[in-house]
């Protein structure tokens, strides 16, 4: 998939770069250890962290993690003010990372043209 191989791309320009999955010592699936979502103009996608696709329920925000619950709460809220998708999703992630002890990191939205 096209779009896979460009996402590895700007990941590597980050220094983000992929694990092997332990499943026993049998060489598992390449993983980048967390899970994404991505917003085109016409659908929601999630990618787990092998980077496989699906397609997220339409006309509702999205989220995964241990963290989505909180993200999905903000995102209901925040939904109905007049802000950006981006800043719908900025603040959802960051919602998340204040009341979820398991999530962390920085928040990382971008634009892939």
């Amino acid at each position: 998939f096209a779009f896979t191989q460009r996402l590895r791309r700007v990941f590597a320009s980050e220094g983000i770069r992929a694990s092997q999955a332990d499943d026993g010592g049998e060489g598992g699936a390449e993983t980048f250890g967390q899970d994404m979502i991505l917003a085109t103009a016409q659908n929601v996608w999630v990618l787990d962290s092998s980077l496989s696709i699906y397609k997220a329920p339409a006309n509702r925000p999205a989220a995964e993690g241990s963290g989505a619950s909180y993200a999905l709460g903000a995102g209901a809220v925040l939904c109905e003010r007049k802000i950006t998708p981006a800043q719908v999703l900025k603040h959802m992630i960051e919602t998340a990372m204040a009341f979820d002890p398991h999530c962390g990191g920085r928040v990382w939205v971008r634009r892939l043209a």
